[in-house]
């Protein structure tokens, strides 16, 4: 179903006048259970055992290696990657924490994940295991994928993120009819419940990520109370809208994952950074129930 379209059957006019330029397409990832020896050299998979270059430097964190969640061969993405947001060649690698200590809520969570995209020759590629001391609890199983074009729209909780209008953007908190208003949304985001993505927008567990991403990366923490407090928050504030969700990893039942209680964790990329193909900033969320 498409929010836009049933809000406006509904009577909700106005909401469905706001929303509908906000659309966003975003790329749809399927999983299938799968065993190590079915991948090609550079195939994308999520779980596993990467396919890495032999000069590869493992990314560490607090001092102990970060769990390898999934590679994508950009190539695979090309034809379903409309608004070309991506790099069309190479290799993508994620790597993360695993949600132990690392939730993107603390400056201190910088380095806690991380995206390379790796240009090089596909032949200098080997299958590789990870060194010792990695999460126990993101062991993921080997999932080959499938790709699909998706479209949604924002939430009320990221209506900021995407640089509406508060006043506008107020609106949405008060609508007459909420409860009509509140299972039209909820009728059309459970269609997606459960979906790994490229793009679009967060589907959300808790609240909004952006403004994690924003406060949390230029030093202000805010897990613990400081943000009402830090002089800096409301400046800082003003650059929420410069993030977009880069890739959404939900729980999988094929890839033996859970994060906490049926979690998702999101990366999340500047929109000038990601034109400019810069994955080095990436900053990870991570929400469950």
């Amino acid at each position: 179903m498409d929010i836009v379209e049933e809000l406006r059957k509904a009577g909700f006019t106005r909401q469905a006048d706001i929303l509908s330029p906000l659309k966003s397409s975003f790329v749809r990832i399927v999983t299938t259970t799968a065993t190590e020896d079915y991948f090609r050299v550079g195939e994308s998979k999520i779980g596993g055992f990467p396919h890495l270059p032999a000069e590869f430097s493992w990314p560490m964190y607090d001092g102990k290696p970060l769990a390898f969640i999934a590679q994508f061969n950009l190539a695979d993405i090309a034809p379903f990657d409309k608004d070309s947001k991506l790099p069309h060649a190479g290799i993508l690698y994620f790597f993360y924490e695993g949600g132990e200590k690392v939730w993107g809520f603390a400056p201190e969570d910088k380095g806690g994940c991380r995206v390379i995209h790796y240009t090089g020759d596909l032949e200098n590629l080997k299958i590789t295991e990870p060194p010792d001391g990695v999460s126990e609890y993101v062991d993921l199983s080997p999932c080959k994928l499938n790709f699909d074009v998706g479209v949604d729209y924002p939430t009320y909780e990221t209506l900021d993120a995407v640089g509406l209008d508060a006043e506008v953007a107020r609106e949405f908190g008060e609508i007459k009819d909420k409860d009509r208003y509140d299972k039209i949304i909820a009728d059309c985001e459970r269609e997606s419940y459960g979906e790994h993505k490229f793009f679009g927008y967060p589907d959300l567990v808790q609240g909004e990520i952006f403004r994690d991403c924003q406060l949390a990366s230029n030093g202000v923490n805010t897990g613990n109370g400081e943000i009402a407090n830090n002089l800096k928050t409301k400046e800082l504030e003003k650059g929420i809208s410069d993030w977009t969700l880069l890739l959404q990893i939900d729980s999988d039942d094929n890839a033996d994952l859970m994060w906490g209680d049926c979690g998702t964790v999101y990366f999340a990329i500047k929109k000038k950074d990601l034109e400019l193909g810069i994955f080095d900033n990436v900053w990870v969320v991570f929400q469950c129930c």
